[in-house]
């Protein structure tokens, strides 16, 4: 190869690396908004980078005990957040599938703990730079509200 098609080839690269087809993925960052009495409480967030056709996972929380009556234990149930997400090409533009749960231990009736969770599955088309609400739930038993959002920024 001659000196000057190497020229080209490096003259070519920042180019390269803005091409979409070339585009290594997307870091996803989540927020997780309690609203109490339509008031914030809270925000959890989540972040993961997520090659461009690929999945992702991200599970936080602890193993709770439960026992019976007579104090044996019976099992270990989870708490806390998932998140899986998919993303999948489209004609016009990447899609996102997202399945979310979050759970949480609520007050003991009894022996065994109420454990409380909202869970939700999205598919939307995927936007960058821009924050993106993907679903609001409302607990029945508490009248908390949950909003979800998600915001993608192009990784090269």
């Amino acid at each position: 190869m001659h000196f000057s098609h190497l020229l080209a080839v490096a003259a070519c690269l920042p180019l390269l690396a803005q091409d979409p087809a070339r585009q290594f993925g997307y870091k996803l960052d989540f927020g997780f908004r309690t609203l109490e009495r339509q008031k914030p409480a809270d925000i959890k967030r989540y972040s993961m980078v997520i090659q461009k056709t690929g999945s992702g996972s991200i599970r936080v929380g602890d193993r709770v005990p439960i026992t019976s009556p007579a104090g044996e234990l019976k099992q270990y149930v989870d708490v806390g957040v998932n998140i899986d997400v998919r993303l999948f090409e489209h004609p016009a533009q990447p899609w996102l599938r997202v399945e979310l749960e979050s759970s949480s231990l609520g007050d003991a009736k009894g022996a065994a703990p109420i454990i409380r969770s909202v869970r939700s599955k999205v598919e939307t088309p995927l936007v960058t730079g821009k924050l993106l609400p993907l679903v609001e739930l409302e607990d029945p038993g508490t009248g908390r509200r949950y909003q979800i959002e998600v915001t993608a920024t192009a990784f090269p």
